[in-house]
């Protein structure tokens, strides 16, 4: 067993336990003494005696501290080793290492975290990660995207040699039995021979991170966490929501949604490349972009979509609200002012309308855990048992109304997770509604857990139809609109190199509000959307070089405006995008660079692949900024008339200082 952790700014915070289950498999405790290097200055040695075994670390003042557990036949939640020493707290930014040698058997890392905001990864607060390893092979890493918590649990096991990640006892119900019927959600044809035992789309590439970390969807919607991916695996053409990969069959699937691929390759499919596809490339190129070239799979700018909102019961809780208050909080229903339906359809001028999934009836046979309240599930009891046991076996008729359903998991509780919670609710729908897939249900779907099941506040994956919400966080306008935002493959809006840091869009920071901040996306994001592209325009650093001189509006006045968005393309591989960020209308609640120009940066590349942003200017009048090959100026703001006047100024036509000397705007319209 190795631990490896490499603190944050805040490692005081941080504490850890290695903790055993009761013994299995009829085997002796046997620790063997080992050593490891903890940081550049301090050592820690595992010494054993009898059943106890005795953890001594030694830092850089030789300093000792020690701490001791017994270890005893069949003994529960042994705690083994922790972190820190009493007493002591570990450095900042340190390179932490551990070893010791364990017996066969069950175990959990437990991990403390004091402020509940994780170890990973922002240049402000540091950029931390551990992980733990068994014979060489990583069985557990901590995940940058779900790192937020007070105390967690992370079990693995230790067995015949080999490392295995486990979920509660290492029984036959913790393998999850997969299905890989045909469906037509999936768009390749592939021969699957003894070699793969399974195939997928990616979900989740999470590139821009110094740990990456990938999903793979199943044919069923189910998503699982890929685990020991090769060292030297190549993350780059593997494209969330379209890459077509297979496993092979030395994969194991858990029902904590992890698959360990146990060091092996995912296997990329060749997949039949649609005609829009192709000439989204060629219109790259060229610099126009025709409707209807989308690089995507699932999600469309231009499209009417439908959602799908779902209400939980586990076994221990529910989502707080019922069904009628989920419903006007995401659909308004002439309640609820400001919603992901109306911002949206906002936002876009009706380019992007949302609407709610269609009613649909299905049957429930389940076990009913009494003491649960489910009074505000639209279900009815179609027969029950007789017996006044303390779970009632009953078929139940669950009804999708207005767009949304309840789901009981009878079985699933609060203690198990998110990701548990997640692929059972994904099992659930597929079976009570007879369908193969949830998005036979509708184009998206909503899941609002029960308090306390995450430990953050919402995600979604990349470019997916799944998001996912703690409890009242479901019904808050701002993260409905951002994890839409990574639906429709938009990635987060940054600025000085710290995510979410850019508030003048919904891909910033998110707020515990139902109807405010009304606001839409930053520059890069919008030019993404091509929603004004009638009004956008693109300079280029070409030759002949072009210039922009003219009138900006905000995006509230986009119906009367000329132009609305800039696009600048230089040779450094970065586009700048430049708008004036009126605090007005649809616009008003926009948090950072109000009534300024701003300037977003992302990397060059296919318009709507995904990518995080920068936003790196804003500018008032009399203000410039300078990027490779050109400057915008800022000539004059009126607020009265929500419009600022812009030069965007090459280097090549530097010499008079106005785009006017070269013949008014030169630039391309799209």
């Amino acid at each position: 067993w190795k631990l490896r952790l490499v603190t944050d700014n805040y490692p005081w915070e941080t504490k850890w336990e290695l903790i055993r289950e009761g013994e299995d498999d009829n085997d002796s405790d046997s620790f063997e003494s080992d050593s490891g290097v903890w940081d550049d200055k301090s050592t820690v040695n595992a010494t054993v005696n009898g059943a106890n075994i005795t953890i001594t670390h030694i830092d850089s003042a030789n300093t000792t501290a020690t701490a001791t557990a017994t270890v005893a036949n069949n003994s529960t939640n042994a705690v083994l080793a922790s972190g820190p020493p009493d007493g002591l707290n570990y450095a900042r930014n340190t390179n932490y290492t551990g070893n010791l040698c364990l017996p066969r058997g069950t175990y959990h890392m437990r991990w403390y975290d004091r402020s509940a905001d994780g170890i990973c990864c922002d240049d402000r607060y540091g950029r931390g990660h551990w992980e733990v390893s068994v014979d060489g092979a990583v069985v557990l890493e901590n995940d940058p995207d779900d790192d937020n918590f007070t105390v967690r649990d992370f079990a693995f096991r230790v067995g015949d040699g080999a490392a295995d990640v486990v979920v509660g006892d290492a029984g036959d119900d913790d393998i999850v039995d997969l299905d890989f019927d045909d469906d037509v959600d999936f768009d390749f044809d592939v021969d699957l021979n003894d070699d793969t035992v399974a195939k997928g789309r990616i979900a989740g590439m999470y590139l821009g991170r110094r740990f990456p970390s990938a999903h793979i969807e199943l044919k069923d919607g189910k998503i699982y966490r890929l685990l020991n991916l090769p060292p030297d695996f190549d993350y780059d053409g593997f494209v969330s929501g379209v890459t077509a990969i297979t496993v092979s069959n030395e994969t194991q699937f858990f029902s904590n949604s992890t698959a360990d691929l146990k060091g092996t390759y995912p296997l990329l499919l060749e997949r039949k490349r649609h005609h829009h596809e192709r000439m989204a490339e060629q219109y790259e190129k060229e610099g126009a972009f025709p409707e209807k070239t989308r690089q995507r799979n699932l999600a469309d700018f231009n499209a009417t979509k439908s959602i799908v909102v779902v209400r939980v019961i586990a076994s221990d809780g529910a989502t707080s609200f019922n069904e009628s208050y989920l419903g006007d909080s995401v659909f308004g229903n002439g309640v609820d002012d400001a919603n992901v339906v109306s911002q949206m359809k906002a936002c876009s001028y009706d380019k992007l309308i949302f609407q709610k999934a269609p009613d649909k009836v299905g049957l429930d046979n389940r076990t009913t855990v009494i003491g649960v309240d489910d009074a505000t599930n639209n279900t009815t009891t179609v027969a029950a048992n007789t017996t006044n046991s303390a779970n009632d076996t009953r078929t139940e008729i669950v009804k999708l109304a207005n767009g949304v359903v309840t789901i009981t998991l009878p079985t699933t509780s609060i203690a198990q997770g998110d990701a548990t919670m997640r692929n059972e609710i994904t099992r659930r729908l597929n079976s009570v509604f007879n369908v193969r897939h949830p998005r036979q249900l509708a184009d998206f779907a909503m899941y609002c857990l029960p308090e306390n099941t995450m430990s953050g506040i919402a995600y979604a994956y990349m470019n997916s139809w799944l998001s996912v919400y703690s409890d009242r966080w479901c019904t808050y306008l701002s993260i409905q609109m951002h994890e839409f935002g990574h639906s429709l493959n938009f990635g987060h809006s940054n600025e000085e190199g710290i995510s979410y840091q850019d508030e003048s869009g919904y891909m910033g920071f998110s707020y515990p509000n139902d109807d405010v901040p009304l606001m839409c996306y930053n520059a890069a994001k919008s030019w993404q959307t091509g929603w004004y592209d009638d009004k956008s325009i693109v300079v280029r650093v070409d030759d002949p070089p072009s210039c922009f001189n003219g009138t900006l509006h905000g995006i509230a006045d986009y119906p009367i405006a000329t132009t609305v968005l800039l696009k600048i393309e230089n040779e450094s591989g970065i586009d700048q995008f430049v708008n004036y960020n009126a605090k007005k209308g649809i616009n008003m609640g926009t948090q950072d660079g109000a009534n300024l120009v701003t300037v977003v940066s992302r990397p060059a590349g296919i318009r709507d692949s995904y990518a995080e942003s920068e936003l790196v200017a804003k500018l008032g009048v009399g203000e410039n900024y300078t990027l490779p090959g050109f400057v915008v100026m800022v000539e004059d703001v009126d607020l009265n008339d929500g419009v600022a006047r812009v030069i965007v100024l090459p280097d090549a036509l530097m010499g008079n200082g106005t785009c006017d000397d070269y013949g008014d705007d030169t630039s391309q319209k799209i």
